[in-house]
């Protein structure tokens, strides 16, 4: 079934096609987007995430079809860096497998398919990386780790959509304060938070200098968004989780299906369907109260 008015056809196929026509027949990067009302910048626009290695498949094939390729290879990428997240922290392969399996085919990443929304795909894939490195950084008290970590953190923020990759950030961080505070020895505490400190500090700074060729164009040409002047409550928090949507972790089209035209439910479907699977979620219960670890 055709959606004429999907992103993906009315925007990001657009974006991708100036791209690479730019590079391909002009041999230069598009600076500027001559097709939306007199021209915009192109290059600080983060959705065109021109700085994102991935988007060079653009240029070895045709749109639409490497459109199909990145899906593929994000999910296939995002359950991969999830079973290594998993073994990292002991799990089973099993359970590694299936931790990735489900990172794959969650409701959240599936979805993100319908609209086009490619850029959202792209920047969830490097979050379970994050994790790892950050991880392996605290197990073996190594800063190489935590230089690595950089790695993804840079990729999240040049693969386009902003929000997520600040909001991943944020959710690392906390997981990495979190089993930082866990992991405290019963001596020479002051020397190990002082190491892990810095390493977490030079994750994040060499991470965000990394993408900054994408951060300092995109916070340029965000001053000139409608937005730029501050949003009242009601708007801002208009695509907030309405705690009636909990019931698509459970029940993914009880707001009914887009693809049939029935989706009656606050926002749209792919923004707001938290489905992971009936067995994740049981087994996320059963660990809570079944496994007493740190990791848990």
């Amino acid at each position: 079934m055709f959606f004429p008015s999907q992103d993906i056809v009315s925007i990001f196929s657009q974006e991708k096609i100036l791209f690479q026509d730019s590079i391909m027949n002009f041999g230069s990067l598009p600076l500027w987007n001559p097709y939306i009302f007199s021209g915009s910048p192109f290059i600080g626009n983060p959705s065109s995430s021109m700085f994102y290695p991935l988007n060079l498949l653009f240029l070895l094939f045709p749109v639409d079809n490497t459109f199909n390729y990145m899906f593929i290879l994000d999910a296939l990428l995002i359950g991969f860096f999830t079973f290594l997240f998993a073994t990292s922290i002991n799990l089973s392969k099993f359970s590694a497998f299936t931790s990735g399996a489900t990172m794959m085919f969650g409701g959240q990443m599936l979805s993100q398919i319908l609209p086009g929304h490619l850029i959202n795909f792209d920047t969830f894939i490097w979050f379970p990386l994050i994790l790892l490195f950050y991880e392996l950084s605290i197990k073996k008290q190594k800063i190489f780790f935590a230089i690595i970590a950089s790695i993804p953190i840079s990729l999240s923020f040049l693969s386009g959509a902003s929000q997520i990759a600040i909001l991943s950030l944020i959710a690392a961080s906390i997981y990495y304060a979190c089993r930082v505070i866990l992991s405290i020895p019963s001596n020479n505490k002051i020397s190990y938070l002082l190491k892990t400190v810095i390493a977490f500090i030079v994750s994040l700074l060499i991470g965000l200098l990394l993408a900054s060729i994408q951060i300092l164009p995109s916070s340029e040409f965000s001053q000139l968004s409608a937005r730029a002047n501050g949003l009242s409550y009601e708007f801002a928090s208009d695509f907030s989780l309405h705690p009636k949507q909990l019931i698509s972790f459970i029940l993914p089209y009880f707001f009914g299906n887009p693809i049939e035209g029935t989706y009656w439910g606050k926002g749209n479907f792919w923004e707001l369907n938290g489905y992971l699977g009936l067995l994740p979620l049981l087994l996320t219960f059963i660990a809570i109260f079944n496994r007493k670890n740190k990791h848990v």
